[in-house]
């Protein structure tokens, strides 16, 4: 009972926060989903998002068993479902405004272990108030993997998008460096 009731409280909070729930169907008109496109790669197609004026920088962690749970930095979560690690797990989240908004993830095991690739999806939920401003059109965002840094590739990932509470929610299955994305012809403030 208290597992069913932690698992239904980690859903009402990820969808609160612009979460996707379980499903892959698309969600409602105030959460456009944008699927990734092979077009994407690379820097040239899409710019990361960056905010000069409000340079930013937390973290957050949480012990998260089998049961699952969530590490929770200001507007940002990262919803870990049950069963998606076998042991306590140290989760920890990272978000910054500089240079670019981007989100660092990692998770070490009571022994020390580090874990990047999960058996079933993590939800990464990224708050876009600090470059709200700047965005022409926020339902064009996507969350992207930023491979290897600023001098990698961007890989889209199939993204959520809920324009109120200002959010964007990406299903992820490895931990790495994720950043909101946007084409430059719809923003104005893009790295």
């Amino acid at each position: 009972m208290k597992r069913q009731f932690v698992a239904g409280l980690m859903l009402a909070a990820a969808v609160a926060l612009g979460g996707t729930g379980c499903s892959d169907r698309a969600a409602s008109p105030l959460a456009p989903t944008v699927e990734p496109r092979a077009d994407f790669q690379g820097w040239g197609h899409y710019s990361l998002l960056r905010h000069a004026d409000h340079p930013y920088k937390q973290t957050g962690s949480a012990w998260i068993g089998s049961w699952g749970g969530m590490v929770l930095v200001d507007d940002n979560l990262l919803v870990v479902p049950p069963v998606a690690v076998k042991q306590y797990t140290k989760f920890t989240l990272t978000v910054s405004t500089q240079p670019y908004l981007s989100s660092e993830l990692t998770a070490v095991t009571a022994s020390g272990q580090s874990i990047t690739q999960f058996p079933k999806p993590l939800y990464l939920v990224m708050s876009y108030r600090y470059v709200e401003a700047s965005l022409g059109d926020p339902t064009k965002l996507v969350m992207l993997w930023v491979v290897n840094g600023p001098d990698g590739q961007l890989v889209p990932q199939a993204t959520t998008v809920n324009t109120w509470s200002k959010t964007i929610t990406a299903k992820i299955t490895h931990f790495s460096e994720y950043s909101p994305g946007l084409d430059p012809a719809n923003c104005n403030d893009c790295n």
